[in-house]
């Protein structure tokens, strides 16, 4: 009988979470937060339109694994009107998150999709970001493919 022969495409990143659970990213996208807007200060409604959109663009992309936010430095500004406005950092960065397995555990793991922003990109994960994410509670926010 012929071996069967799984081939896995190297991950992007290789992260150890403070519970000790490893995890690695499959799949990274990378863009620019405010492409296409208009100058001036976005309204939050704004902001969450792009975060909402660009989410619902990773569904269809990597399915329905649950996705996270980290939370980010905001800068506000006083806007015309009394108004303020919030501006993101402008480097946002998605990954698709699976639990790393031991070998021959065919158990299903648990996947996450992160998004994040940054000031820059290069490094595809800021040192904020990495301690954020190393802090997550993976086995309440991660779900695996029979609980989608």
């Amino acid at each position: 009988m012929p071996q069967q022969i799984i081939l896995t495409p190297p991950p992007f990143l290789k992260l150890r979470l403070q519970s000790g659970t490893s995890i690695s990213a499959l799949s990274v996208r990378m863009n620019a937060l405010y492409e296409g807007i208009l100058g001036g200060v976005p309204k939050d409604s704004t902001n969450q339109s792009l975060i909402y959109s660009h989410a619902a663009g990773l569904k269809q992309a990597w399915g329905l694994a649950p996705i996270y936010l980290i939370p980010s430095q905001v800068r506000c500004f006083e806007r015309t009107g009394g108004r303020t406005g919030c501006i993101l950092p402008p480097a946002q960065i998605s990954a698709l998150f699976i639990e790393d397995r031991a070998k021959g555990d065919f158990s299903p793991a648990k996947r996450l999709i992160l998004i994040w922003h940054q000031q820059k990109a290069p490094p595809l994960m800021a040192p904020e970001v990495k301690s954020l994410i190393q802090q997550l509670d993976w086995a309440a926010l991660a779900k695996d493919e029979e609980e989608f």
